[in-house]
């Protein structure tokens, strides 16, 4: 299946913990996060092909580091990030919701928006976990924000219908 539809099978199954690492650091934090995690099944979707370089990390996501380190740090469950912050005074705000290694390619996007449409100013939020999701995320989110964009490496039935199915359920 490639990856395909790993989120859309695996989202199916009840309390099963999904993660899904953006980089290299985080699949490090990732895997130590799964591995002290004894309460209830978890899936790490581990990412193919080569990591981002830690230049392209600091550059991307401001890590702000010289090394990454030898071992990763657990992780809350369910609780994703905000990289990148829209900007207060904008008249339009987007924001792009992504899982996994989708993230450098949502920020390089939200950068190129905002250069083409200095009056629309994008947040990029890293959910980290398909589930449990991070719903006061995703309220903020959808809250601040006039559009909403998901995006993962799968299909019909994965994240991006995990957060919609939510949505709806509380009538936005």
């Amino acid at each position: 299946h490639h990856g395909s539809f790993d989120l859309a099978y695996l989202g199916c199954i009840p309390r099963l913990v999904i993660c899904a690492p953006s980089d290299e650091l985080e699949l490090r934090n990732m895997v130590q996060t799964v591995y002290q995690l004894d309460s209830v099944p978890s899936c790490l979707r581990f990412p193919r092909g080569s990591a981002l370089g830690l230049e392209k990390l600091n550059d991307l996501f401001d890590y702000g580091l010289e090394e990454l380190p030898a071992k990763g740090i657990a992780l809350p469950v369910g609780k994703g990030r905000i990289i990148k912050e829209a900007r207060a005074d904008a008249k339009q705000k987007a924001c792009i919701f992504s899982i996994g290694t989708r993230l450098a390619p949502a920020v390089i996007a939200a950068r190129a928006i905002e250069a083409e449409h200095p009056d629309i100013s994008v947040t990029v939020a890293d959910a980290r976990w398909m589930k449990p999701l991070d719903t006061e995320l995703i309220d903020e989110l959808a809250k601040e924000h006039s559009v909403m964009v998901t995006v993962e490496e799968g299909s019909i039935g994965g994240f991006g219908d995990h957060v919609l199915h939510y949505l709806a359920l509380q009538g936005a």
